[in-house]
């Protein structure tokens, strides 16, 4: 039976929650030859064995007053040669980010998660990204190596979002600005690396030059038609690069209503794993809101979910060498429409005419029988 699967009675013990109303469960070996039978991507034999050492992923659902929360839990067969590294860093980025951030994504290393992502992917039938095709888009472009020149240095915490521009200005061409950080494990590799990209920038058209970021120097890179601006630097060991929108002042120096403590952030990321190694946080009304962003116009059947929801998040966090917890939560918005008011019945009236008090109200009691 289910039950007796090795490993989903330890694992469902750790989400259980005696008022989820709903229990998800997935045979990730199972899953995965059903999705490489069925994909058009083709997956050798030895890869989809790398997917036999996964053994299950568990979800319970909730119901509060602000929306969906779920406790999730993936696991890997009790005897699987595969380990995950106990690390639990991501603390930080949350704090180095302004309070209106539209979306991010952090985690506590970001060489060891291209390392998990790199050594599954060829195995992985649904992987959004081949690891060879941004190896080959960097190299074609910037003559980089992305392992040597890049994720070499990045054994640290990192983050990616989305932050607002300051003020609507007409001359800005972007609603919103890029920024990815990250921390470096080696000062002078990186150093050398950005220079590198400082030259390949400069050979592709783009102006370089100097500026002030927070009183330390920083690097800007303009394209030959004012287009496109990047800006990159340091904070301490935390290198930082923007694009698109100028939020160079939102983050040097370090906010002071940082993303972490904004009220949308607590209410939304609200999971109780601590240390955890990642965070994803999304603010759906910011990011949907034609005003902002301007994103293309969703089909009917799926902006009905969109327009539904005011945020998101998600933490994950390495409880065991063959375990991850993830806590999510969706925050729906609150109805806007009332009851209209009615004159209230009559104790006389009301026994006269039942179904007059049942349908006057729209909500639904529980039925005697449940």
């Amino acid at each position: 039976s289910l039950a007796k699967t090795p490993g989903y009675g330890d694992a469902i013990e750790q989400i259980k929650n005696p008022g989820a109303f709903s229990q998800i469960y997935v045979n990730i070996p199972v899953a995965a030859a059903f999705t490489a039978a069925n994909s058009a991507r083709e997956v050798s034999p030895e890869n989809l064995e790398k997917l036999q050492q996964n053994q299950g992923f568990a979800t319970t659902v909730t119901l509060d007053a602000e929306g969906m929360g779920f406790k999730s839990i993936s696991w890997l067969k009790p005897d699987s040669q595969k380990r995950i590294a106990v690390e639990n860093n991501a603390e930080k980025m949350v704090n180095r980010l302004p309070s209106n951030t539209i979306m991010m994504v952090s985690g506590g290393n970001l060489q060891r998660l291209w390392q998990d992502y790199v050594s599954g992917a060829d195995a992985n039938p649904i992987a959004p990204i081949s690891p060879q095709v941004l190896r080959t888009g960097l190299k074609s472009t910037t003559g980089m190596d992305l392992d040597k020149d890049l994720i070499n240095w990045m054994a640290g915490e990192f983050s990616l979002s989305l932050i607002p521009a300051p003020a609507k200005n007409p001359k800005d061409k972007f609603a919103a600005g890029l920024v990815f950080m990250v921390e470096t494990n080696n000062r002078r590799a990186a150093d050398k690396s950005l220079k590198q990209l400082d030259d390949v920038m400069k050979t592709k058209g783009f102006r370089v030059e100097e500026i002030q970021a927070g009183g330390k120097p920083a690097i800007k890179w303009t394209s030959a038609f004012g287009g496109i601006a990047v800006t990159r630097g340091w904070m301490n060991d935390v290198a930082f690069l923007t694009v698109g929108a100028p939020v160079l002042d939102t983050i040097v120096p370090a906010p002071k209503s940082p993303l972490f403590g904004s009220e949308i952030f607590q209410k939304t990321v609200r999971s109780d794993l601590k240390p955890h190694n990642g965070n994803f946080f999304i603010d759906t009304e910011s990011a949907f809101n034609p005003k902002n962003l301007g994103l293309p116009e969703f089909p009917t059947s799926q902006k009905i979910w969109i327009d539904a929801m005011r945020s998101i998040g998600v933490t994950a966090a390495v409880v065991g060498d063959r375990t991850t917890r993830y806590d999510a939560f969706v925050q729906l918005k609150k109805s806007e429409q009332s009851t209209p008011s009615r004159t209230p019945l009559s104790p006389r009236s009301s026994s006269a005419n039942p179904s007059s008090s049942s349908s006057a109200s729209p909500s639904v009691s529980p039925s005697p029988s449940r």
